[in-house]
């Protein structure tokens, strides 16, 4: 029986189910490669930054001077005001008795993205600071990074915890970074 069915051409239902599941493979196939390609932008929004202090300086005798060095120049403002903002909270609320003249750091924003790649969202933050004294001596250059991501789990909601992530782990590059330099300042 089975030589009998062996030599028996195929017939039209079964040669139109196999060009269908090729179709499907290849629509399949042509999907997960735009969807890998697609890259998308979201808008960064304020957050506060509890737990990671430089005591040392107080928000009072700080300026902050930043400029944007990305090709992509998008929400330069919006970029440079939370750069600022994060920055800024990091350092000591209150005033520090004592203290004369104001430290200035001169921030690069280097790199400043949240993109998606698809299964997750990537975001990336590269800053370039100087640090000087109140007497304008530079007392160190420090380049804090980071890259953080998400799975895209609930879309841009996911796109905006990995922005925050990446602001968080800035901020706590930035003191990290900046603390042993102002030991002996």
């Amino acid at each position: 029986m089975c030589a009998r069915f062996a030599g028996r051409p195929k017939t039209h239902k079964s040669q139109l189910m196999v060009n269908k599941l090729r179709l499907a493979a290849l629509f399949l196939i042509v999907l997960i490669s735009t969807a890998s390609c697609t890259t998308g932008n979201t808008t960064p929004t304020a957050q506060m930054l509890q737990g990671v202090q430089l005591s040392k300086i107080s928000q009072f005798n700080a300026a902050f001077e930043i400029t944007d060095l990305r090709s992509d120049r998008r929400n330069t403002q919006l970029i440079e005001q939370l750069v600022r903002y994060d920055l800024a909270s990091t350092l000591n609320p209150e005033a520090i008795p004592g203290s004369s003249g104001r430290y200035k750091f001169i921030v690069e924003v280097i790199e400043y993205n949240t993109y998606f790649a698809a299964p997750k969202w990537n975001s990336r933050i590269s800053l370039r600071i100087k640090i000087f004294s109140p007497n304008a001596d530079l007392i160190g250059i420090i380049d804090p990074a980071a890259h953080a991501f998400r799975f895209n789990t609930w879309g841009l909601g996911s796109a905006e915890d990995a922005e925050r992530e990446a602001r968080r782990a800035i901020a706590t590059e930035f003191v990290r970074l900046t603390a042993p330099l102002l030991e002996g300042v």
